[in-house]
């Protein structure tokens, strides 16, 4: 009967090399080379800096009987940090409660701009979950 070769002893197998070689003789394993401050920087999404519509967006919520856990936004974030275009993840049908909810997170949502690699600020989004149980205990 021949030898099986199972999936765990072929990785093994490519991993260590042959059994038999001795450990003096394998390639060694290249070090990174550093790159220059240039060329390390990298790009950054944009960040949220403060959320102050708290109150505001749980009393609307509540005014037009939004049962939900949570709401999720997609917010666009221009190059001076203020959310330019808000849309409802999980849609509501009645779409005056997308609209009412996105300009009330839009007003008080203050965010840092997205970067690139050269460090400039650029047109970035954000993905935004409020939890209208975390607003509760907040402001009840």
């Amino acid at each position: 009967m021949p030898a099986m070769l199972t999936l765990p002893v072929a990785c093994a197998a490519l991993a260590c090399g042959p059994v038999d070689q001795p450990a003096g003789l394998r390639a060694p394993i290249a070090s990174p080379v550093p790159e220059s401050p240039a060329v390390a920087a990298k790009p950054t999404p944009a960040k949220m800096v403060a959320f102050d519509g708290g109150f505001d967006f749980l009393k609307a919520s509540r005014r037009m009987r939004v049962w939900r856990p949570a709401v999720e936004l997609d917010m666009t974030v221009d190059t001076q940090g203020h959310a330019s275009d808000c849309e409802v993840v999980n849609r509501f049908r009645k779409n005056y409660v997308n609209q009412k909810l996105c300009e009330i997170a839009m007003a008080h949502y203050t965010f840092e701009p997205a970067r690139n690699a050269q460090n400039e600020a650029v047109e970035g989004s954000y993905r935004a979950h409020l939890s209208y149980e975390d607003l509760s205990e907040e402001f009840d």
